[in-house]
């Protein structure tokens, strides 16, 4: 009879179990409600994202393939022009002309050049800045810098550099008694000639600039390499 009253004593109200239940019921519905919602925006935000990447992607892509194609026709082009091949300074610098208008075509172009199988160089860079200016010692009013090497063996090199101005007139000449390039140790030369197609190389520091950039080359049927230089900054 004792027990059955303590066990009585210890029932709860009908109130307070429907309380609990719909309490209970509510939480349920709560988190099932908080997990859909968060599947459903988790979706949405990925999906958003996936959205927007695609189409940085494909912007980036477009941005680059601008400015590269024009650059890949232009030493293609030069290429398969016979007037690279010129045994000299002097007979190459007939590509002056062809070398500057291609610059000044091309502002994201910061020099074209060709390397040659024994170890000849002709460059023509485009000077736009002041800091360029200061790096290679040119004259106020150069715009043009004209880099050659002509190499009369393994052990002797004629190097000279020479500036113009607008009109492709000479400033200045300075010749390079303590010349130590030879473009066929570059890795500009060297990927042309085994890629046998457009090579283009990593990000790099330029021998004679310093500045930071990235070259694309490609090979001439005469076995040398025509080239073009992109700075990091024309590039971003």
């Amino acid at each position: 009879m004792q027990q059955t009253q303590r066990t009585r004593e210890r029932r709860y109200p009908l109130h307070i179990h429907i309380s609990l239940l719909f309490s209970l019921l509510l939480l349920g519905s709560g988190l099932v409600l908080g997990l859909f919602n968060y599947q459903q925006t988790s979706q949405i935000i990925l999906s958003s994202s996936d959205q927007l990447f695609t189409q940085l992607r494909k912007s980036v892509n477009a941005d680059l393939n601008y400015t590269y194609r024009p650059i890949r026709l232009t030493i293609n082009l030069l290429a398969n022009n016979q007037q690279i091949n010129g045994r000299n300074r002097h007979e190459r610098l007939v590509m002056l002309p062809i070398f500057a208008q291609a610059l000044r075509d091309n502002a994201k172009l910061a020099s074209l050049y060709v390397g040659y199988p024994d170890g000849g160089f002709f460059m023509v860079r485009s000077l736009r800045n002041e800091k360029l200016r200061e790096i290679l010692y040119a004259p106020a009013n150069a715009l043009y810098q004209v880099w050659s090497i002509d190499r009369i063996s393994e052990q002797r090199l004629d190097s000279e550099s020479t500036f113009y101005d607008a009109q492709l007139q000479p400033i200045s000449r300075r010749q390079n008694l303590n010349e130590s390039f030879d473009p066929r140790t570059r890795p500009w030369y060297q990927g042309a000639l085994e890629n046998r197609e457009n090579f283009t190389t990593k990000p790099y520091v330029f021998f004679s600039s310093k500045e930071v950039g990235t070259t694309m080359a490609t090979s001439s049927s005469g076995g040398s390499v025509v080239a073009a230089d992109l700075t990091l900054d024309n590039i971003s």
